[in-house]
């Protein structure tokens, strides 16, 4: 037998250039004859290698079967023993989809460890257990209980001090694990929300530079460094990207010359994610194939780790509300690879981020909400808080989109439990849900229940301001100015959009740009929609139309189509007000409105977006009746017209039917009362009696009766 550092050395070359089965089979062939110190050893290095393999649920079986069956053999307070605990607590939650006692556990191995004497600061096996709790903590704190600023700070101090510190022993393998865990908690929501002061993409910059420099670095530990720095390229915006840009091509070179199985394709799917990002039209019939190329490369090598990476980042690539196609397909990757790596919190994650966007673009209410059921069941009900405020979230959104602000209700208060005061974002973004129901459930505007709703978001907006969450309050303001001030001619409603526009100059730094640039188009739609009720001259139409140009191109440029189109249709809407007032009829205007109306049915069409669709089609019906009502367009225009708003409707009332409940039924009665489908039949009636052609209507439906 070898010993114990001749097999760890070849192990982990292996191991770093991807040939994950042969550091494997070293490890366990050596593992047969092993006792003592280097068994534990052996043992934890095993686990690092199926965790970087991606077999996460091998990885824990292993560390934890090892635990178990040498329970008697070794002290409680082993430094090795402590280690592969440690390890084991690490993959868990990732395995088991809970974190359960986690956190409880993990701190006791890390306070005995710390009590223990006679360990340096660089002791290898003290980087190893200061690396995976260091990552559990951020985990905890992304998806399932915050974790004091205070103990996450001391829990980051020594990174940087370790990093320079094995860099001057020329111990360069261990820097770039250190290296690499810095970036990857540079990546979590953790170090972003934050604002962890010693948490600075200059200092991995720094760190990467310093292993390229270093002459104890072998080329695949160089071509490391800059490979998992380009995960935060789309992270960041940092001028220091010139010299990372500078370092990729010499990345690739490098790891070609030492035969790693997939680093190439690793930056080469990136590259290609990165033009997908672009553009949904980037995505070619070549790129795919390119792709498809990529992921065989990893299959060939049984890296299904790697490859789950590469399918999660094709998927947060994808521009919103985009490639609805290619999101299913690589969610069924994902699925089957989860069945192999055991990775259940990440797949659960994907699922539940994957309904979000689903039902923001295409609206696909009663699926959303019978497979978010699904998750939620399997998760339980203090566990992954996150994850749990997420589905209850969702659910609330789907219910209000199907008008059931009962059940929207319900769900919108559960999410605001569930988040509680843990999660502050996220729980601000349910008291939104909550506002959205209760206006729902007074329709009509009606008191007490509409005072009641504007009290509820006055008293939010006041709490999001006074902890400085402005983009909570933008949201609650756009609601009260859009759905209850400018219906009802409220003057309220200006007041509102001057408070909007001073939170807007407080978000730029404290949101994304894409939520800046949303909220900007907010507002051109809002003071656009403000216009609508003045007493139209040339300069208010013009001001009104420039307003809600800037939302659509606002809109465009938060990559959110849905809402450009919804801002079309609200165009459309104003601009036939000024058709009506215009005597004698105008045909250009009209078929101004025709187009808008057009343009954002074509987006809900292609977004397969089933309830605007819906609102859409009845819309362009409606101005195609009104031309041909005035002569500018013939009766089998608009009846072709009123024949794709009674198909939009019919498929509607199907998505409202997949409930299978007596309140499913319900709601498709509602929504049949409430759709505008009789005004349809009837403005396609009244078409036929003149024409005389009520076949040519051909919906399948029989003819409504006069005055219907």
């Amino acid at each position: 037998m070898s010993s114990w550092i001749e097999a760890k050395s070849t192990a982990q070359h292996m191991n770093d250039v991807g040939k994950y089965d042969d550091a494997i089979k070293i490890l366990q062939d050596f593992l047969l004859a092993a006792r003592g110190d280097d068994q534990l050893c052996a043992t934890a290095e095993l686990g690092t290698v199926l965790t970087d393999q991606g077999c996460l649920k091998a990885a824990l079986n292993t560390l934890e079967h090892t635990l178990e069956r040498d329970a008697t053999l070794h002290r409680s307070d082993h430094p090795f023993c402590l280690q592969l605990r440690m390890q084991a607590c690490r993959l868990r939650p990732i395995v088991k989809a809970s974190f359960n006692g986690v956190l409880q556990e993990a701190s006791h191995i890390y306070q005995i460890f710390s009590a223990l004497d006679g360990i340096g600061d660089l002791d290898t096996c003290r980087i190893s257990i200061n690396i995976t709790y260091t990552a559990l903590l951020f985990m905890i704190n992304d998806l399932h209980d915050r974790i004091s600023i205070h103990q996450l700070k001391a829990s980051i101090a020594w990174q940087i001090p370790a990093f320079w510190g094995l860099m001057q022993e020329g111990r360069v393998r261990e820097a770039l694990a250190v290296a690499q865990n810095y970036v990857r908690l540079l990546n979590t929501s953790t170090a972003q929300q934050n604002g962890l002061e010693d948490m600075r993409f200059s200092s991995a910059i720094e760190m990467v530079e310093s292993i390229i420099e270093s002459p104890n670095a072998v080329p695949v530990w160089k071509a490391a460094a800059v490979g998992e720095l380009l995960h935060l390229r789309n992270k960041v915006n940092e001028p220091g990207w010139e010299r990372v840009n500078c370092l990729e091509a010499e990345a690739i070179r490098l790891f070609q010359s030492e035969g790693h199985t997939h680093a190439v394709v690793d930056i080469r799917l990136r590259q290609a994610c990165n033009r997908v990002g672009q553009s949904i039209l980037n995505h070619t019939t070549e790129l795919l194939q390119e792709i498809q190329g990529c992921f065989q490369v990893y299959e060939k090598n049984n890296a299904p780790g790697p490859y789950s990476r590469a399918v999660t980042l094709m998927l947060s690539s994808i521009p919103p509300g985009q490639g609805f196609d290619l999101r299913v397909s690589l969610l069924d990757i994902y699925s089957q690879l989860s069945d192999i790596t055991g990775a259940e919190l990440e797949h659960v994650v994907l699922k539940v981020r994957h309904l979000s966007n689903w039902l923001s673009h295409s609206t696909r209410s009663s699926q959303v909400i019978e497979s978010a059921r699904s998750i939620d069941e399997l998760i339980d009900v203090r566990d992954c808080r996150w994850v749990k405020g997420m589905i209850a979230n969702i659910t609330s959104n789907a219910y209000n989109l199907l008008d059931d602000g009962d059940n929207a209700l319900e769900w919108a208060k559960s999410a605001v439990d569930r988040w509680g005061e843990v999660f502050r974002l996220e729980r601000a973004g349910a008291t939104l849900m909550v506002l959205l129901a209760m206006l729902n459930k007074c329709r009509g505007l009606r008191p007490p229940g509409v005072r009641e709703a504007i009290d509820f978001a006055e008293r939010e907006i006041s709490h999001h301001l006074g902890e400085g969450l402005f983009l909570a309050a933008f949201e609650k303001m756009a609601v009260l100015a859009g759905s209850i001030f400018l219906p009802k001619g409220d003057e309220r409603g200006g007041t509102c959009l001057d408070s909007m526009e001073e939170c807007l100059q407080n978000l730029p730094g404290k949101a994304t740009p894409d939520e800046v640039n949303y909220c900007r188009a907010q507002l051109h739609q809002l003071r656009g929609q403000i216009l609508m009720g003045t007493e139209l001259d040339h300069e208010v139409t013009d001001s009104r139309n420039e307003h809600f140009e800037q939302a659509v191109a606002f809109y465009m440029k938060a990559r959110n189509p849905v809402s450009a189109a919804c801002a079309r249709q609200i165009q459309a809407n104003a601009l036939y007000t000024t058709f009506q007032a215009r005597v004698p009829p105008s045909w250009s205007v009209l078929r101004r409105c025709i187009e808008l109306s057009d343009i954002a049915k074509d987006v809900f069409e292609a977004l397969d977006n089933t309830l605007m669709l819906a609102e859409s089609a009845r819309l362009c019906g409606f101005f195609q009746f009104k031309a041909w009502s005035h002569g500018f367009v013939s009766g089998d225009t608009a009846l072709a017209s009123l024949r794709k708003a009674d198909q939009a409707s019919a498929e509607r009332r199907a998505e409202v039917s997949i409930l299978a409940s007596f309140e499913a039924v319900s709601r498709k009665q509602k929504f049949v009362m409430t759709s505008g489908i009789e005004d349809t039949h009837a403005r396609a009636l009244a078409v036929c009696q003149l024409e005389a052609g009520w076949q040519i209507y051909g919906t399948g439906s029989s003819a409504p009766k006069r005055g219907a």
